[in-house]
């Protein structure tokens, strides 16, 4: 799916796995409208999944990080 095209398939996902890709290869602000249309399509408590060497960008909220697995967030509310 191309995040940057349509809006994602689905409203109402429980997890997503966005490794090696949107936090590495993307630029703002394309970054921070896919990384927004991602977290838009979680449910809340839904999880996203990053590459173990990625983070999100300064200052994004809605999501929190697992302690146990910094490279897992989860979507608040």
């Amino acid at each position: 799916h191309d995040i940057l095209k349509s809006l994602p398939p689905a409203p109402h996902f429980e997890l997503i796995f966005v490794r090696n890709n949107l936090l590495t290869y993307y630029r703002p602000p394309e970054k921070d409208r896919a990384l927004e249309e991602i977290v838009g399509s979680l449910s809340p408590g839904g999880a996203l999944v990053t590459g173990a060497h990625e983070k999100l960008p300064d200052g994004f909220t809605g999501l929190r990080a697992a302690p146990e697995h910094p490279w897992i967030y989860v979507k608040s509310g």
